[in-house]
């Protein structure tokens, strides 16, 4: 137990780049509890504040607006009663499900701040509660589900997902979340969303949902399509684009299109919608699919206008799979329990990315927007390994670039851990790490027995391997410290050095065994 008053530690900046006090409290089962619900408060007046929604068709049969794909509504509209709505009801069939992006802020502070609970009603009945009170740390990978991975992946924000996805038990969580509509006589829905934070202070969204199918030119249509017919540039297979979403695949196809014809359904004619700059048709794997999807678009005169041919390989939760793919190029591990439910996953060659002698296999697994709950292995086989240092595995992020993953030789193939469906790659990083000295400087005279020893050291590809760092003062090993968001090491000695010249050296490797050693003379005067 503390008293009031009593100094419980020091907060500091290593190892981060903002000196910060890290608080929690856990209960006596080792779990994760909110203090603001368990004594403590701080004064807050603001109520928590919707910004956008997202609504999902779960199954082939259902749609927004006609679609069938998430559509995301981000103007929503504070009226004079203070209930957040948009303009007109939103058309929706079958059965859908609601994310809401919403934050919270406290009196004179402008952190973003979680929220603390979310009701919503379906016609005035209670069908979903998430309560952030508890947490325990094994239903950590759920928290992807509690969020929509999807959009967070794409970029759209942070969602919470007002629905339960298959393989999601969390205990912040009630209900089944799921809104459901039938065909053109079931009416209206009217669904209500109640936010509040710890403090009470509350908002309320509400919506009218009514049937796609029925045409009523006074209701405009609101939100945007989260996919245009085009998708991003690095997913389109020719004129033909396919994505696997809830438990369907999702074909889109530009202007001009009539219909889709499957090879596992010959003569078979599947119709298309139009959708925002192209038209689309879903699809439905049937039992027995082997995951081969030839797919011919026809015009509307009934002509062949475009072709593909896709492999996609199934990925079930309850048994181990592997796959060694593309010519024995790529290997991959899913060890049971990796995946929340069952998908299909497809791996591409992305020969656009290449540099020959840099930059070598390079492959795009989708869908990179649907969630891993178990970490994933990852192979890609270079043959010629052992006459060409400095390669590794890496995954492409759209922001920073390649970044390396902690991968390892196993025969011909560097293999890596991952936790998400990414582009991945082999890398050769031939940069030494830059090693500077910052004080001393070389030849410096410095008037303390005891200087602060600070040196930067960098690497630009694979990163520093920080077992690898080693500081030596006058040839003895010597306890420095490394501070990895400032990417430094420091140290000052413990005992006063003697009179006259000293050396330092710093000894530092990266992640592909590229080494740097680096030393200066200076002098201590008094």
């Amino acid at each position: 137990n503390f008293k009031r008053g009593e100094v419980i530690g020091y907060s500091g900046r290593s190892g981060v780049k903002h000196s910060h006090l890290h608080f929690e409290l856990r209960s006596n089962w080792n779990e994760p509890v909110n203090p603001l619900v368990n004594g403590y408060r701080f004064p807050d007046h603001r109520a928590p504040t919707p910004v956008a929604f997202a609504l999902t068709p779960l199954d082939s049969r259902s749609t927004v607006e006609k679609r069938h794909q998430t559509r995301i509504y981000d103007q929503l509209y504070r009226q004079e009663d203070g209930v957040y709505r948009v303009r007109d009801p939103i058309g929706i069939t079958g059965r859908i499900g609601l994310s809401l992006e919403v934050y919270d802020q406290a009196d004179r502070s402008e952190n973003i701040l979680a929220v603390y609970r979310i009701e919503m009603k379906l016609d005035g009945e209670v069908i979903w509660i998430t309560k952030f009170d508890r947490f325990t740390f094994d239903q950590n990978s759920q928290i992807e589900l509690e969020r929509d991975y999807r959009l967070t992946r794409v970029g759209e924000g942070d969602f919470h997902r007002l629905y339960r996805a298959t393989g999601n038990s969390l205990d912040v969580n009630t209900g089944n979340g799921i809104i459901e509509l039938g065909g053109p006589e079931a009416g209206s829905l009217d669904v209500e969303i109640l936010i509040s934070d710890v403090a009470g202070n509350k908002s309320v969204v509400q919506l009218e949902m009514v049937s796609d199918q029925v045409e009523n030119e006074s209701r405009s249509v609101g939100g945007r399509p989260l996919f245009d017919y085009r998708g991003s540039a690095d997913e389109v297979d020719g004129r033909i684009t396919i994505r696997f979403l809830e438990s369907y695949f999702y074909i889109v196809s530009p202007p001009g299109i009539a219909a889709f014809e499957f090879e596992q359904e010959p003569g078979r004619l599947v119709p298309v919608a139009e959708v925002d700059g192209g038209v689309a048709a879903v699809w439905e794997p049937p039992p027995g699919f082997q995951g081969r999807l030839l797919i011919s678009a026809l015009d509307r005169s009934g002509h062949i206008a475009a072709r593909t041919d896709k492999r996609f390989y199934p990925v079930f939760s309850d048994r181990d799979t592997t796959y060694l793919v593309l010519d024995g190029t790529y290997k991959i591990e899913i060890p049971e329990m990796s995946v929340f439910e069952t998908m299909w996953i497809s791996i591409e060659r992305e020969p656009d990315f290449q540099v020959p002698g840099l930059i070598e296999a390079v492959c795009r697994i989708e869908p990179r927007d649907q969630p891993l709950a178990r970490p994933v292995t990852i192979g890609i086989r270079k043959v010629d390994h052992r006459f060409e240092s400095g390669w590794g595995l890496y995954f492409y992020d759209t922001r920073r670039g390649w970044k390396f993953l902690n991968c390892e030789l196993d025969g011909d193939f560097y293999v890596a851990e991952t936790k998400d469906w990414e582009r991945f790659g082999l890398v050769r990083d031939l940069d030494r790490p830059v090693v500077e000295f910052v004080s001393p400087s070389a030849g410096q005279v410095v008037k303390t027995r005891r200087p602060f020893i600070e040196v930067t050291v960098m690497d630009s590809t694979s990163g520093l391997c920080a077992d690898s760092l080693t500081m030596r003062l006058d040839g003895r090993i010597v306890p420095a410290e490394f501070d990895p968001p400032r990417d430094r090491i420091i140290y000052q000695p413990w005992h006063e050095l003697s009179i006259g010249k000293h050396i330092i050296e710093t000894d530092v490797s990266d992640r592909v065994g590229n080494r740097s050693v680096k030393s200066i003379q200076f002098t201590v005067q008094p």
